[in-house]
């Protein structure tokens, strides 16, 4: 199996409130399942197949009270049986999904389905983003930079 990589989320994670379902076609495989949360970045859906982590996936999304489909292709990156304490879920498999092409146009409407707050319970809601931590982590070199350019043109670094 291969080894999982765990990184922070960055993202708000989403439990619709009423239900939305998936359909997905794999190379070998075509399948139907629950969207147990969705945020901009991807999804954990719940189906009564297995789903090897690596598998690219052609998903068309269905929202409460949306028209049109989201669709989007996603790569598994977790596969696991569900547990009791999975609202229900249990006897079931739960797969995490990377979205990994989206249209920039798609991708602004997931936004704005999202943002709709009558449709969706926040779950999860970071405390630092991705910008947050670039930003931290290039500080020392922002200034450095910083000052070797007052150096250079002759002013004093503030």
């Amino acid at each position: 199996m291969p080894e999982q990589i765990s990184t922070p989320r960055t993202v708000r994670r989403l439990v619709p409130r009423q239900s939305a379902t998936v359909a997905y076609r794999g190379e070998q495989q075509v399948g139907y399942g629950i969207l147990a949360d969705v945020s901009e970045a991807g999804a954990c859906i719940v189906t009564d197949s297995l789903m090897v982590p690596g598998t690219d996936l052609r998903l068309k999304l269905s929202f409460y009270r949306e028209a049109r489909l989201f669709e989007t292709i996603a790569r598994v990156v977790w596969s696991r049986d569900a547990a009791e304490s999975d609202r229900g879920f249990a006897g079931l498999r739960l797969h995490g999904l990377r979205f990994t092409v989206t249209s920039t146009v798609e991708r602004s409407r997931l936004v704005a389905i999202l943002q709709k707050e009558d449709s969706f319970v926040t779950v999860f809601k970071p405390t630092v983003t991705e910008f947050d931590r670039l930003a931290s982590s290039l500080s020392n070199e922002l200034d450095a930079l910083g000052e070797k350019m007052d150096k250079n043109l002759g002013r004093e670094s503030a």
